[in-house]
Formats: structure tokens, C-alpha cells, sequence
């Protein structure tokens, strides 16, 4: 029997429409709902949220077990819990509303960078950097590309290698470790382990986008062959894996299949020994491989050694085409297919980045597609998301979209681009910018459902709308 969510568009969503469990999605019946029957709580994994009738969290946590393990209460008690201090506390909680609202109107203020020289907080940062691994010390391990843009900008300013070795560190290590996927390219979310060999699985479009762009911009700057490789990879990658039924970009591969986490792209030493018989001890010159395996008695593909002669490469080439066949026959994670404009505006840019910076005209005429189909499908309205039914818009949406047009009239110089961008740029203005607090909010300010602002100045998984607005004007 399903629930609710039987009748969403979100593939992520849907995913959960036969837990025995009464979800609602987010939205202001929902809300209203909630209000109606003065219970407050709205809940997920792996953040769980409490909100008042009003629709303002006075509470949260992130995970919650199944079973209270390790200190951690599980999910019913913390329901039950919440359920009793709301019902005994409740004008309490609904008054500490204002205070709430400030509090996260205020939140990511704190942390950014504004009105201030950013080198002093990129120097800081270096010092804390993993100098053997790259990227911050410590697990889980996350590649967080845009401080690392922000170093390579600076390397690039003023020729300074300090601001290039930790770029340097983090690309040699992702590219090849655990979690880049050896065979065919892209990258997951990030690692449980601080060596980047243990990834969660998931593999995310925006981080990938990210990873193509400052892949090009590294090797524009060395031109090594080796992320060159890398680079037309990934990209060859994600342009057939992460194309969609309408021809855009959807936006995430699930980390599991068949209900095992890995089990796509993991081997065991018998499954290797195989498939590959006598090539094995060559596959394994390049390839950490064991008996015992590094991930739950499995092998996650892990370079140790890149120089071979010829024919030792087309062993191993041979074989890694062997391995993508058997891979392939077996059952895919879950495809998230929805298109949003944000992200394939930003990958479009990527592309066409890395197609100067590559000389290659196929990823331009690619590119190129990408753009007519997403201007196609945004000639009446510009939207967040492309399904089954449009989702309204974000200003990252409106934003990168500008970006990538300002992009297409350096490339081609046709002043159709430039106009069509400085329009857009007009319109997020009028529809985002939050006189209050002199910056761009996130929705639509006529639109806003939540109980305060959402002003992002921060850039996480994708650089924040306000940055992007600022640097293209």
C-alpha cells in the first residue's frame, strides 16, 4: 500500500512511497494540516526537523536509529518525546517563533565573507589542509571544490605555489583513489575514510560539474596528460550516463542497488580472477586489488601505479574494458532523472570550459545541444526543474542560466546572448532582491512559504546565487 508520496514527481521521493510510514511533502497544505491538528513534527533521515504549527523548528537532530544505539535515542522514542514536550510546552514554543526567525534570517551571515580580503581566509584554511591526502583532515572526507577554485585563483593571480600544491594534492588523490570511479569516471559524494578510498556510492551532477571545472582549469595550467585523461572521462561519463529521456542532465545516481550499498561497483578477488584469468597479475600493476579486498571483503578499484610499457597498457586496457561489460549486465543504482536549470546551466559552462581548454569541438557541439534543449524548454518561463510538471523557480536557477549565456557570447560574440543575460539579470533582481537585508534571496520573495528569508551567502554544493549574481554583472 502506498503513502502520500505515491503522487510526487521527485524520483528521490517516490523512492519512499511504500514505507510504512504517513509522509507528507513539504508544502503549505502540509502546513496547514499540521496547524489544523496542532501537531508539529516533520521528519527525515538524515536530518530530522520539528516545527510548530506555524510551520517554525524549535528542535532537530540529524540521524535517528531505527534502535537506540550508541547513545543516540531512536526514532520513535524521539517522536514520542517531542510529541510530549510540545503538547506541555506549546505557547512556550510557538513564542520563541521571532527569536528563531532571526536566528536563521542570520545563520549563514555569520560564517561568510563579505566586505573583506579573502586571501587572509584562504591562507588560514591551507593550514589546515591534509598535506599528504588533500582536502581537510580527518573522515568523512568531502573534495569541497569551491575553496580550492578559490586557491587556484590566487595561483594563478600571483604565481605563488603555495596556492597550487594543495589544489595539485587534492586532484592527484581523487582522481586516483575509491572515490573516482576507476572505469568509466565521475566522482561519488565523498569518502567514510581520510585516504578517499571508501566512497559513499552516491554520485551527485554537481559535484561532478565541479570537478570538470577545476580539472580544466589544472590542467590549462600543466597540461598533464594524466588528468587530461581524467578530465575527457568524466566528462565522456557523465555525457552518457547522466543524460535524461528529454536529453538534459538529470541529477544523481543513488548509492545502492538491489539493496546493497557499493554492490554495483565493487569486486570480490574470485569475481576478478575470473573474468580476467591471466591478465590479472598485469590489471593488478596498476590496480591495488586483494584477496581480503578494501571495502567489506570486496575490491573498490584503486590506482598504485601508472607507468607500463605498451603492451602491458593494452592488457590493461583490454581488461578495464572486460570488467565495464560484466559491470553494465549487472542491476544500476536508482537514476534521480530530473532536470534542474541550475545545474545543467552550470555543467553547460563546464563543458564549454573544457571543451577551449581541451580544443575539442565534439564536447562543444554538445554543449551546444544542452543549451537548445534547456532555451527550448524555457521559452514560456524559466523553472527550477523539468519533469512530469514544472517546479518553480530558485535564483540559482536564473543566475547560472545568465552565467552560461554571458559564456555562449564570449565564445560565439553574438549580442543575442549578452542581451538575453542582462534581461534575466533584471528580472532575478526584481523577483529575489530582499530589501531588508540588501541581499538576494533564494525563492521568490512574493512566493516565500518558510518562516524566514532564505538568504544564502555561502557556497556549498553549488556556488551560492549571491556570488554568482555579483561576479557576473
Amino acid at each position: 500500500m502506498t503513502n502520500r508520496l505515491a503522487s510526487e514527481k521527485s524520483p528521490y521521493l517516490k523512492q519512499h512511497e511504500n514505507n510504512p510510514v504517513d509522509w507528507y511533502p513539504w508544502k503549505s497544505e502540509t502546513l496547514k494540516l499540521a496547524k489544523d491538528e496542532k501537531t508539529g513534527t516533520q521528519g527525515g533521515w538524515p536530518l530530522s526537523m520539528f516545527l510548530d504549527e506555524n510551520g517554525v523548528p524549535f528542535t532537530g537532530g540529524t540521524y535517528f536509529p531505527p534502535k537506540e544505539m550508541q547513545g543516540r535515542p531512536d526514532f520513535r522514542k524521539v517522536l514520542n518525546n517531542v510529541s510530549d514536550v510540545y503538547r506541555d510546552n506549546r505557547e512556550k514554543i510557538i513564542a520563541q517563533a521571532s527569536q528563531m526567525q532571526d536566528i536563521f534570517s542570520k545563520i549563514n551571515q555569520r560564517s561568510a565573507v563579505l566586505n573583506q580580503p579573502l586571501l587572509p581566509f584562504v591562507d588560514k584554511i591551507i593550514s589546515y589542509l591534509d598535506e599528504e591526502h588533500g582536502s581537510f583532515k580527518g573522515a568523512p572526507k568531502f573534495p569541497q571544490f569551491y575553496l580550492f577554485d578559490a586557491m587556484f585563483y590566487f595561483y594563478l593571480k600571483t604565481n605563488d605555489e603555495k596556492y597550487l600544491k594543495p589544489v595539485e594534492t587534492l586532484l592527484k588523490n581523487i582522481c586516483s583513489k575509491g572515490i573516482y570511479d576507476q572505469l568509466i569516471g565521475g566522482i561519488a559524494r565523498y569518502t567514510v575514510d581520510d585516504k578517499w578510498i571508501i566512497p559513499h556510492f552516491e554520485k551527485m551532477l554537481y559535484d561532478n560539474i565541479q570537478f570538470i571545472s577545476l580539472l580544466s582549469k589544472f590542467y590549462q595550467s600543466t597540461k598533464s596528460d594524466y588528468f587530461k585523461s581524467k578530465l575527457i572521462q568524466t566528462i565522456n561519463y557523465i555525457n552518457t550516463e547522466f543524460v535524461n529521456d528529454i536529453g538534459l542532465y538529470g541529477s544523481a545516481y543513488d548509492a545502492d542497488s538491489e539493496g546493497v550499498e557499493g554492490k554495483f561497483y565493487t569486486w570480490s578477488f574470485d569475481e576478478l580472477s575470473k573474468i580476467l584469468q591471466t591478465n590479472l597479475n598485469i590489471f593488478a600493476k596498476k590496480y591495488l586489488v586483494t584477496n581480503e579486498g578494501n571495502f567489506e571483503g570486496k575490491n573498490i578499484l584503486v590506482e598504485q601505479n601508472n607507468d607500463f610499457d605498451e603492451k602491458e597498457q593494452e592488457i590493461i586496457e583490454r581488461a578495464e574494458k572486460d570488467l565495464i561489460l560484466i559491470r553494465n549486465k549487472r542491476v544500476k543504482p536508482l537514476f534521480d532523472d530530473k532536470s534542474q536549470t541550475d545545474q545543467n546551466a552550470f555543467l553547460i559552462t563546464a563543458l564549454l570550459n573544457a571543451s577551449v581548454v581541451l580544443e575539442d569541438e565534439n564536447i562543444k557541439e554538445i554543449a551546444f545541444q544542452k543549451f537548445k534543449i534547456l532555451k527550448e524548454k524555457m521559452s514560456d518561463k524559466i523553472f527550477h526543474c523539468y519533469q512530469s510538471e514544472e517546479i518553480d523557480v530558485f535564483l540559482e536557477d536564473y543566475v547560472f542560466y545568465s552565467k552560461l549565456l554571458l559564456n555562449l557570447y564570449e565564445i560565439e560574440g553574438k549580442k543575442e546572448y549578452l542581451d538575453e543575460a542582462s534581461k534575466i539579470m533584471v528580472e532575478a533582481w526584481g523577483m529575489f532582491y530582499d530589501d531588508k537585508s540588501k541581499l538576494l534571496q533564494k525563492n521568490p520573495i512574493k512566493i516565500n512559504d518558510l518562516f524566514a528569508s532564505p538568504v544564502d551567502l555561502n557556497d556549498n554544493n553549488i556556488p551560492n546565487g549571491n556570488s554568482v549574481y555579483l561576479t557576473r554583472r
